[in-house]
C-alpha cells in the first residue's frame, strides 16, 4: 500500500510538472486570438493620453461607444471584459497603466447590481491574467486573492489551452482585430431583443435570485477607487440600463446593492444612466443595449460628463474642442 502511495505521488508530481510546462504556453495565441476581450486588454496601450478610460464589464463595452466621445473632443477606450468586477477591474487598470506612458485623466467604473455578486471575477472561466503584460501566472492569482481552492482547476485549464495552441496554432480574421480596435473596445451588436428570445434566455437568469450581496466586493471597490485617487487620477462611477436583468435578482439582495450605490455617490461622482428609459428595440437580449442602444446612453453620458464643471475643468486646457453635442 506504502508503494502504492509512492507511485500516486510521484505520478502527481510529474503530471504537475508537465502541466506547468504546457501552461506555459497558453497564452501565446494573445496576439492571434479574435477573443474581444483578449483583443480589448492587448491593445489598450495603442491609446494612450486618455481622458477617460472606461472599465467594466459586458455592459460597458456593449453601451460605451467611443466614437461618440472622439466627436465631443473627448479622447476614450472601453477597456471592458466579459463579467468583470473589482478583482478583474484593479488588473485590468493596473496592466494599462504599466502600458502607457501617461495616466488618463479619468477612470470610469461601471457599476451594476451584478458587479456585487458571485458571478464576477472568475479566473477559471476568464483567465484574462494571463493575458496582461507581463502576464501573471496562477499561483500569483490564488496567492493574491486567496482562490487557493480553483489552484487545480486553473493549472488543468492552463494545460489544456497550452495544448491547443502548440497543436492548433490560431490565425486572427485580420478584419476582426481591425474592427475591434477601430471600435476602441465597443461591441457592436444590431441584434433587437424580443419576448420570445428573452423567454428563451430567461434560464439564464432564474437562479440570480439565490445571489448574496457581497460586501467584501464593495469594500474593495471602493479601495481601488482611493488607491487611483492616490495616484492622480479623478474616478468616477457610471451605471447603465440593464433591460430586464436587475429583476431576477432578490428585493434583499437590490436593497443591499441601493444602499452600496448610495455610498459611493457621497464620496466619488456618479453618473446614474440605469435610469434612462429605453426602447426595447435598444436592447439586443435581457441585459444588453445594442448599437443604436448605446448610441443613446454614450450621448446622454457625454452630456453629463461635460456639464459637470470640475470634469469638463480638467478636459478643456487639452481639449480645447470640447464641447457639449
Amino acid at each position: 500500500m506504502r508503494r502504492l502511495g509512492i507511485k500516486i505521488l510521484i505520478f502527481g508530481v510529474i503530471f504537475l510538472v508537465i502541466a506547468k510546462i504546457v501552461g506555459c504556453f497558453d497564452n501565446i495565441d494573445r496576439e492571434r486570438s479574435t477573443n474581444p476581450n483578449i483583443i480589448r486588454i492587448v491593445n489598450a496601450d495603442r491609446f494612450d493620453s486618455l481622458d477617460i478610460l472606461f472599465v467594466g464589464s459586458s455592459a460597458s463595452y456593449s453601451g460605451v461607444n467611443p466614437a461618440f466621445f472622439d466627436s465631443a473632443g473627448l479622447k476614450t477606450y472601453n477597456l471592458s471584459v466579459a463579467a468583470a468586477g473589482p478583482r478583474f477591474y484593479e488588473l485590468l487598470i493596473n496592466n494599462y497603466l504599466r502600458s502607457v506612458k501617461k495616466k488618463p485623466t479619468t477612470v470610469f467604473l461601471l457599476v451594476m447590481p451584478t458587479t456585487f455578486s458571485a458571478m464576477v471575477d472568475d479566473f477559471n472561466e476568464i483567465g484574462i491574467h494571463r493575458y496582461l503584460n507581463p502576464p501573471i501566472s496562477n499561483e500569483k492569482i490564488v496567492q493574491t486573492y486567496s482562490e487557493w481552492k480553483t489552484y487545480p482547476s486553473l493549472v488543468v485549464k492552463s494545460f489544456q489551452k497550452g495544448i491547443k495552441n502548440l497543436l492548433f496554432r490560431p490565425k486572427a480574421s485580420i478584419t476582426t482585430v481591425a474592427d475591434e480596435v477601430k471600435d476602441k473596445g465597443f461591441y457592436r451588436s444590431d441584434e433587437q431583443t424580443s419576448g420570445e428570445k428573452e423567454k428563451k434566455e430567461m434560464v439564464l437568469y432564474v437562479d440570480w435570485k439565490f445571489q448574496k450581496f457581497r460586501e467584501s466586493e464593495f469594500v474593495y471597490l471602493q479601495e481601488l477607487a482611493t488607491a487611483l485617487k492616490l495616484k492622480g487620477i479623478t474616478v468616477a462611477f457610471f451605471s447603465l440600463p440593464g433591460n430586464k436583468a436587475n429583476s431576477f435578482f432578490s428585493s434583499a439582495y437590490m436593497s443591499d446593492y441601493i444602499q452600496a450605490e448610495a455610498k459611493l455617490k457621497t464620496a466619488f461622482k456618479f453618473f446614474n444612466i440605469s435610469s434612462l428609459k429605453m426602447d426595447s428595440s435598444l436592447y439586443r437580449n435581457i441585459d444588453h443595449i445594442n448599437t443604436n442602444g448605446a448610441s443613446v446612453v454614450s450621448h446622454r453620458l457625454i452630456s453629463e460628463i461635460l456639464n459637470d464643471m470640475e470634469l469638463r475643468s480638467l478636459f478643456q486646457p487639452k481639449n480645447k474642442g470640447v464641447g457639449i453635442p
